[in-house]
Formats: C-alpha cells, sequence, structure tokens
C-alpha cells in the first residue's frame, strides 16, 4: 500500500514536471508574435479598452477575405470580450502582453494536474491517471509540431484559456447535478464566461443543464438563468451598438467565406472529393481563397441592390448579410457540407497527430479516438455524459472548412480523461484474460464468465 502511494506521488509529480519543463521551453524559445494567427483582432480592442476608448476596433469588411478594405475605428462585435479583457487586464497592470502567454502555458500545466486527479478519481487507479496527464502534456497543438510554430498556447489565441474555462465548467456542472445550488450558480457564469472567450460556447449551456436536470431540477434551473447572464448582456451590448443581436459577427463570416465557399469548391470537384478536402495540400484551399473573392463581390452586390452601401454598414450587419447568401448557398449543396463535415472532423481527431507524426500519426489517432470511446464508458455516469456532450458539441460546431488542429483544444481534458479511463480498462481486460489463460483448468471445477469489460465503479459516483 505504502509503495503503490509513492508510485500515485511520484507519477504526480513526473506528468506535472514534465508539463511544466515543455511549457517553459516552448515559452523561453521565441518571445510571442502579435501578429500570428488572430492575435491582431485580440489585442486592437484590449488596449483600447486599457486606454479608455472601449471595445472598439478597426471594422473590416470582411476580416476572412484577403486585401479587404478596413474601416475606422468602431464598436467592435467580431470577437467577444473576455480575451481581449484578459489582454487588458495585463496592460493595465503595466505588465507586457507576453505575461497573459506566460499564463496560458501555466494553464497548460494547471489543466494537467487536473486531469490527472480526475481521471483517478474517475479510474481509481493512478495508472490511468498518469496516461491521461502525459497524453495532455503532450498533446501537440498545445506545445507545437517545429521549434518556429509552438502552437496556439504560444500566440495570442483564446484556445486555451476557453479549454480552462470549459473544464472549469465540466467539473462545476458535475457537482451541481447532486443538486448544489452554489455550484449550480459557478457552473452557469463560467459557462457564460466561456461563450465570451469563446463564442462558439454559445449554446453549449442548453445541453448542460439538459444532463443537470435528470439529477437535480432546481439546480438545472439555476445553472440556466446564471448561464445566459453574460453572453445576455454582451448580446444586448451589440444589438445597441449596430442593431443586430449577436454573440459575435464572425459566425457570418466563418459561414460564407469558410462554408459556402468550401461547399462550391466541393461541387465542382469529382465525387467524393469532400470527404478528405482539408487534408490535400493542394486542389481544396486555393480555390476556396477563389471563391471567398467572388462570394464578397456577390454580397455587396446585393447590399447595394437593396440600397445599402457595404462601406458604412457595421460589420454586425454585413454578416447578417452574409449568413443569409450563405443559408441560400449551403441548403443547395447539402451533401457537399455533410462531406466537409467528416473531413474536419477528420483534422480536429486525427490532425494533431499527423502534423508531427506523418502517416503513423493515422495510427496514433485511431488509437486515441478508440481508447477515449471505451474509456467514456469507465466513467461516473453523470460526468461520462457531460464529456460526451463536450466533446460532441465542440467537435460538430467546428465541424466546417474551417477546422484547424487547435480546435480539438477545447474538449482536450474531457478527452485525455477519457484516454486515460479507457488504458485502465484495456490493461485490466488484458490482465484477466491473461490470468484466466494460466489458470489450470480443473475437469471438477464450473468455468467461470468469460472476461469482458471491467464496468464502472458504482464508489465513484458523487450522485449517489
Amino acid at each position: 500500500m505504502i509503495a503503490d502511494r509513492r508510485l500515485r506521488a511520484l507519477a504526480l509529480v513526473v506528468a506535472t514536471a514534465l508539463a511544466l519543463a515543455i511549457q517553459t521551453a516552448a515559452f523561453r524559445s521565441s518571445p510571442p508574435d502579435p501578429r500570428a494567427g488572430d492575435g491582431p483582432s485580440y489585442i486592437e480592442p484590449a488596449q483600447n479598452l486599457a486606454s479608455g476608448r472601449g471595445f472598439v476596433a478597426a471594422a473590416p469588411l470582411a476580416a476572412s477575405v484577403h486585401h479587404t478594405p478596413v474601416r475606422s475605428s468602431a464598436p467592435d462585435t467580431l470577437r467577444t470580450p473576455g480575451y481581449p479583457l484578459l489582454l487588458a487586464t495585463a496592460l493595465i497592470l503595466g505588465l507586457p502582453l507576453a505575461a497573459v502567454v506566460a499564463l496560458q502555458h501555466l494553464l497548460v500545466v494547471g489543466m494537467t494536474l487536473v486531469v490527472f486527479l480526475v481521471t483517478e478519481r474517475m479510474t481509481g487507479r493512478w495508472s490511468g491517471a498518469f496516461a491521461a496527464a502525459i497524453f495532455l502534456a503532450l498533446f501537440p497543438p498545445l506545445i507545437g509540431t517545429t521549434p518556429p510554430y509552438m502552437g496556439a498556447t504560444h500566440e495570442y489565441m483564446t484556445d486555451v484559456v476557453g479549454a480552462a474555462v470549459i473544464l472549469a465548467v465540466m467539473l462545476a456542472a458535475w457537482r451541481a447535478a447532486q443538486g448544489m445550488t452554489g455550484w449550480a450558480v459557478a457552473a452557469g457564469l463560467l459557462s457564460g464566461a466561456a461563450t465570451l472567450v469563446r463564442p462558439i460556447a454559445l449554446l453549449w449551456f442548453v445541453p448542460l443543464a439538459i444532463v443537470i436536470a435528470t439529477r437535480a431540477r432546481r439546480a438545472a434551473v439555476v445553472f440556466t438563468i446564471a448561464a445566459v447572464l453574460l453572453p445576455g448582456a454582451w448580446i444586448a451590448r451589440n444589438q445597441r451598438a449596430t442593431g443586430v443581436a449577436t454573440i459575435s459577427s464572425i459566425g457570418g463570416e466563418n459561414l460564407l467565406f469558410f462554408r459556402a465557399s468550401g461547399a462550391l469548391v466541393v461541387a465542382d470537384s469529382p465525387p467524393g472529393f469532400g470527404f478528405f478536402a482539408l487534408q490535400r495540400q493542394t486542389g481544396f484551399f486555393r480555390n476556396a481563397d477563389a471563391w471567398k473573392a467572388r462570394l464578397a463581390r456577390e454580397a455587396y452586390a446585393e447590399m447595394r441592390r437593396d440600397g445599402l452601401e457595404p462601406l458604412r454598414l457595421p460589420h454586425a450587419v454585413l454578416a447578417q448579410r452574409y449568413s443569409r447568401l450563405a443559408a441560400r448557398i449551403l441548403l443547395r449543396h447539402i451533401p457537399e457540407t455533410i462531406e466537409l463535415a467528416c473531413s474536419a472532423l477528420i483534422e480536429i481527431f486525427i490532425g494533431p497527430f499527423i502534423y508531427p507524426f506523418g502517416s503513423f500519426g493515422i495510427v496514433i489517432g485511431v488509437y486515441v479516438f478508440a481508447a477515449a470511446c471505451i474509456g467514456l464508458w469507465q466513467l461516473e455516469r453523470t460526468f461520462r455524459i457531460l464529456s460526451i456532450v463536450t466533446i460532441c458539441y465542440f467537435s460538430l460546431m467546428a465541424a466546417g472548412p474551417e477546422a484547424e488542429i487547435r480546435f480539438a483544444i477545447a474538449f482536450v481534458p474531457a478527452y485525455a480523461i477519457a484516454f486515460g479511463a479507457g488504458i485502465t480498462g484495456i490493461s485490466e481486460y488484458i490482465v484477466r484474460r491473461a490470468r484466466e489463460a494460466r489458470a489450470p483448468a480443473h475437469p471438477t471445477r464450473r468455468r467461470g464468465p468469460a472476461a469482458g469489460w471491467p464496468a464502472p465503479a458504482r464508489g465513484h459516483d458523487p450522485c449517489r
């Protein structure tokens, strides 16, 4: 027993130390580039907030189209305020923006520790917890695959902060399912905060509320009320500023310039092209970029026919018109949209391993996916459903041509927990079968039942 405790403590220290070493090396490798990725679109409103000018930024006609005209500063609806507020806080405190990137690296270390503890609680085995923590610590989008590119953790991007908040929501919702009103309030407010960091989380509270309601209806009501407060306030702000009730106008751009343009490319391609479109080095993205410019001109022409001048419209109004045009196109190309969704899911689940490991990464990605699927059924019932809801929601909502490997970061803590539980289940199954194979046969002894996958431990259900 004492030896097992020592091994458990050693595993926890090793996993945390590994994550800390990797993230420290990533942070020290090079200074964060404020121009990389979507960084400028977060930094500009943050600087305006810190200087007292409000949440304003230069308003492009279409942020997703190259060489698009940019208008003077206006109330920003392209980004939600969660991450810019974090950047602005650093500036107000007199800290460099790189301090936020350092915080992101530390958040990865903290999530590694939490994943270890939660997996151990779910499985009762420190070995599965160690596998889950190592998986998170080595997850390629969190550490980068080449020295110049250190992943989303080392950029001014919302992915890591969003993942930390999403993990906190899951744990609070798990406790709220016990009927604890305080945890329901915390889970709801954190869910709203997740939306202000990652607007894709806007509707996530709906399935979460349903899960909580199966155990505690009053807590579900409290959770729902708390969950809509922050997003509702931001939607009301955008309505007052632009006349459009939206959480973020980036959604309209994604629909037209990624999903609609991608569907049109697939429609002009051989059958089955879309199933692996995002994995092709040529033949898709170049053609999609050409369609973006054509669709932008078509959208502007429609606006002018309706008596609207695009250069004078708020971005939220532009995004609304983009959405209308995109909806007409996507409804005519539903099969192509489904093909692209399949390719996007491959990018999200398998892509993180293909880029650092090549073709062998496909084997790793499939194995991780299979182990996680097995592991989900080893988890406590409520947490299992919360994990399934979270993984499915964030992967399916991102299943379009805009998908990138970093999109898996949103749910990777839940994915890592499921993976660790799966490793535990697989190893226990192998050990059990090996013991049965070595056991001597006895002519008078009744044959025992065949070995199967271990059932979840009932003692780990906090709701019982």
